[in-house]
């Protein structure tokens, strides 16, 4: 399998597309699909890889292959448009998202094609990103992965720049797959449960941290702009393959007048030197903080307060200089801060007990599965009969219907077996979490953690 690097070169107009029927799992399952492939797609017509390698990357069940075949299946369906932002100079196509797919049982693998025009264009990416597949098995909602694969895209073409162009509104929602979605035609929900989700999940999960700029007309938003700069983190990929902008790079677009008269204004009025000035227009997004702190600096000049002016306007905006704050102010930021900090805590031990309880459901199936296989055909028989005979009329009926096929006669075929015959093999929840390093306690509203804090300062 050829995912050592766990990267896929993505073509710009691959990564711009529009699909509205395109879910997170096959959007990353198509992404795993291209860097299995990318090496040979010019050689080959058909590529294959393990399910089992899929899965791992994925991070979900690899005996799961029915997941497998209703994303595949899906996405053979959905036909998309390329090259939404016109990007490159080519001409807008649409394409099928995944060509024909074969699952062979035996050897548990999956073998898929790509169009000739298609594999040819991923082939060539002369203007690319690299997506990390490690990064986006994190996500959990496709806005976010479409929001990261654009502003890796925009950051590698910009060189370090971190600036996507203006995308209008319409054209954000196509890229979204949200253009016929009447609940987001409003702007101010497309933001509440699209925009704020998307960026607040790519900073806290990503290698890039990305923050907003809108454009209006009048009180109406009809673009949004997208600054990406790369998290300090230990070997990020991006600040391994991308060179910053060098000095007297920074260049203005007739949308960026804003940022121009800042710049003049910085580098005349306040003695900032070029470097300075483009090192804080690219690294501080929030412009009207600039702006209010230049205006409090011009107060303390008026005032003859400061002797150096440009060391003294760079050091204020490099440490983003706040007056001083009351101590009525001081406490209810602190309130705010603890509610903030409580709210976390709460999601993460509700995140950390649903997960243990999927993988105690999963413990519990694969425990009851091993003691039946250990059992003649008799005994297991005989066990059913029993079982059959525990059930309500209305179970009954289903059990004859379709036995333990059903969903609900399967989990009570687990609860019945764990109850009766492995009660003294198998671990209870609080038992399984601690061997896990989690220690549970049950009250009225549910099972807590007696040792979050514990677990979120390891972290």
């Amino acid at each position: 399998m050829r995912l050592r690097t766990k990267e896929v070169i993505k073509h710009s107009g691959a990564i711009q597309i529009s699909a509205n029927q395109i879910s997170l799992l096959q959007r990353k399952i198509w992404n795993v699909l291209l860097a299995n492939a990318f090496d040979d797609l010019l050689n080959k017509d058909e590529y294959s890889i393990k399910i089992k390698d899929l899965a791992e990357i994925l991070k979900f069940d690899s005996n799961d292959i029915e997941t497998v075949k209703e994303a595949v299946t899906k996405m053979q369906t959905v036909l998309v448009q390329w090259n939404v932002l016109e990007k490159d100079d080519e001409t807008w196509i649409s394409t099928q998202f995944l060509g024909e797919v074969k699952i062979i049982k035996k050897s548990g693998a999956i073998c898929y094609t790509w169009g000739k025009y298609l594999r040819e264009k991923l082939h060539n990416p002369t203007m690319y990103a690299k997506i990390n597949l490690a990064i986006q098995s994190r996500f959990k909602s496709k806005y976010s992965l479409v929001l990261y694969e654009l502003c890796v895209d925009y950051f590698i073409r910009k060189r370090g720049k971190g600036e996507t162009p203006w995308v209008s509104i319409e054209d954000f929602k196509k890229l979204m797959g949200l253009e016929n979605d009447k609940y987001c035609q409003e702007y101010k929900r497309l933001n509440n449960f699209v925009i704020k989700k998307a960026v607040k999940e790519v900073n806290e999960k990503s290698d890039i941290f990305v923050a907003v700029d809108v454009k209006k007309e009048g009180r109406k938003v009809i673009g949004l702009k997208f600054h990406i700069s790369p998290t300090p983190i230990p070997n990020n990929l991006l600040t391994r393959l991308i060179k910053p902008p060098k000095q007297g790079e920074l260049s203005f677009k007739s949308e960026d007048e804003e940022k121009k008269e800042l710049y003049e204004r910085m580098t005349r009025a306040f003695n900032l030197s070029d470097r300075q000035t483009q090192e804080l227009l690219n690294t501080m997004h929030d412009l009207e903080e600039v702006k209010e702190i230049l205006d409090m600096v011009e107060r303390k000049i008026k005032r003859n307060e400061i002797m150096n002016i440009g060391a003294y306007t760079y050091k204020a905006l490099k440490d983003h200089y706040q007056p001083r704050k009351s101590i009525i102010a001081i406490e209810r930021e602190q309130e705010a801060e603890a509610r903030v900090n409580e709210e976390k805590r709460k999601a993460k031990e509700k995140e950390i007990i649903n997960g243990l309880a999927e993988e105690y459901e999963g413990y519990k199936i694969k425990t009851t599965k091993e003691y039946i296989s250990s059992l003649s055909k008799e005994d297991q028989e005989a066990i059913k009969k029993r079982f059959e005979e525990s059930l309500d009329d209305f179970l009954k009926n289903k059990y004859r219907e379709s036995g333990l096929d059903s969903p609900i006669i399967n989990a009570s075929y687990i609860k019945y077996l764990s109850t009766k015959y492995l009660k003294n093999e198998m671990l209870d929840f609080p038992s399984f979490a601690q061997e896990r390093g989690f220690l549970l306690e049950q009250d009225k509203e549910g099972w807590k953690m007696v040792n979050i804090k514990e677990m979120l300062l390891q972290k």
